[in-house]
C-alpha cells in the first residue's frame, strides 16, 4: 500500500487511471533513519509478517543466494529455513545488534538504524507501511469517501508523492507516529519534482511529466 519501486509505477498509476491532475504534493522524511525507536521498530514489523504468514498459508519462507519461497516444507538443506516466529526474532537480533566503532571504542546503536547498511531501506519502508495501511484499514470502515481521497499517495523509501489531495498534511500526525518529521517539499501545488520526474497539473491536458535532474 502506496510503496512503489520507482518513478515509473507513478507514470504507470496514473496512466491507467486516465487521472486529472488539480493538485500535486511532495513530502520528505528528514528525521526517519536517525530517530527510528527500536522498540517500536521491532513491534511494527512483527505485524506484517504475521500477517503475510498468514495470507500464504504456509509454516515457512525457504531462501539462499537464488530462490526465496513459500513452503510447509522444511527438509532440503539447500535452503534456510524461517518460521514466522523465527524470522520477527531473526529481525529483532538484527536491530539489537548494530554496533559503531569510533576511534578506540565501540558503541552499540539503541535507537535509529544507520544508512550505509543494506537492511536499513527495507526495515524504514515496511515501517512506514505498517502505519499506512493501519491509517488506510480504519478510515476504510469509518469513512470510504475519504479514504479514496489518499489512494493516490505514492511512496519511495523516504520521499512521498500526494496527488488530488488538499487536506493530506492535515492526516501527517494520524498516520505517522510523532517522533517521525515529515516537511513539505512541493514547489508548488500544481508542480512538484518527484524522484526522478516533473509532475505538472495539466491545463489542456490531464498532467504532464519530464524528466527532472
Amino acid at each position: 500500500m502506496w510503496i512503489i519501486n520507482n518513478s515509473l509505477d507513478v507514470i504507470r498509476v496514473l496512466e491507467e487511471k486516465q487521472l486529472s491532475l488539480n493538485h500535486v504534493s511532495t513530502w520528505d522524511f528528514s528525521t526517519l533513519y536517525t530517530s527510528l525507536p527500536h522498540a517500536q521498530l521491532k513491534k511494527q514489523l512483527h505485524d506484517p509478517l504475521e500477517r503475510v504468514f498468514n495470507t500464504k498459508g504456509k509454516s515457512f519462507i525457504a531462501t539462499n543466494n537464488f530462490h526465496t519461497f513459500w513452503t510447509n516444507d522444511r527438509t532440503s538443506t539447500r535452503y534456510t529455513y524461517f518460521s514466522c516466529g523465527e524470522l520477527c526474532l531473526a529481525i529483532d537480533f538484527l536491530i539489537d545488534n548494530i554496533y559503531v566503532r569510533f576511534g578506540s571504542s565501540v558503541f552499540r546503536q539503541v535507537i535509529g538504524i544507520p544508512m550505509g547498511t543494506n537492511s536499513a531501506p527495507l526495515l524504514a519502508d515496511l515501517f512506514l507501511h505498517t502505519f499506512e495501511y493501519d491509517f488506510m484499514v480504519k478510515t476504510m470502515k469509518q469513512d470510504i469517501t475519504k479514504a479514496i481521497q489518499f489512494s493516490n499517495t505514492f511512496r519511495y523509501i523516504d520521499d512521498l508523492f500526494s496527488a488530488n489531495n488538499v487536506a493530506f498534511g492535515n492526516y501527517i500526525s494520524a498516520i505517522y507516529p510523532s517522533e517521525l518529521e515529515l516537511k513539505d517539499t512541493s514547489t508548488s501545488s500544481t508542480e512538484v519534482c518527484y524522484l526522478d520526474t516533473n509532475i505538472k497539473t495539466g491545463e489542456n491536458t490531464s498532467f504532464r511529466i519530464s524528466i527532472y535532474d
